[in-house]
Formats: C-alpha cells, structure tokens, sequence
C-alpha cells in the first residue's frame, strides 16, 4: 500500500500536541512511515522513541535496541493520556 506520510517520530508528536483532533484527521487509518529510535523490542511489539507503538506483522529477528529504524504501518489511534500513538499492521523498513 502506498505511504499517505512519511514523518519522524518527533514531528507527529509535536503534530498531535498541538492539534489532536487535527491530527486525527489527517493520520487515522492511513499507511505512514514513522522514522526513530528503536527503543524496545518485545515479540512483534516495537517502540519508537518511547512513543510510536507499533504491532508487527511478524516478529523481526533483526532489529535491535537502540538502533534507527524506519516503520510502515497503519495508524490506529493516539492515546492522549500516555502521549502514545499507535500503529498496527507494521513492518521495520531497513535504513
């Protein structure tokens, strides 16, 4: 599926900080890219930058902490009260 965005992590936080509901709008249920720092690994859970959650389509035995990464996935929803976005149907684009 085409990439709608391609964004880092930092810049779709500050998006959402500043505008929820905007945001929202713009991001929700589209295939983005979101660029970081791999900040943890669990199964096919990886999070980026301690704020981009994203669910693997299959667990991926390459990818490692603290290491830069590109996500493409499908994104879901924003929890506001965790400042987490959420994505699912991902798979880690080599950089």
């Amino acid at each position: 599926e085409e990439t709608a965005f391609t964004v880092t992590s930092a810049a779709i936080s500050d998006e959402f900080a500043a505008n929820t509901d905007e945001a929202n709008k713009k991001y929700l249920e589209k295939p983005i890219a979101i660029t970081g720092v791999i900040t943890s690994v669990k199964g096919t859970e990886v999070i980026i930058d301690n704020i981009v959650i994203c669910s693997l389509l299959k667990p991926d035995s390459t990818i490692k902490e603290d290491q830069k990464a590109t996500v493409k996935g499908r994104f879901v929803g924003f929890d506001d009260l965790m400042g987490e976005l959420k994505l699912d149907q991902c798979f880690i684009i080599k950089n």
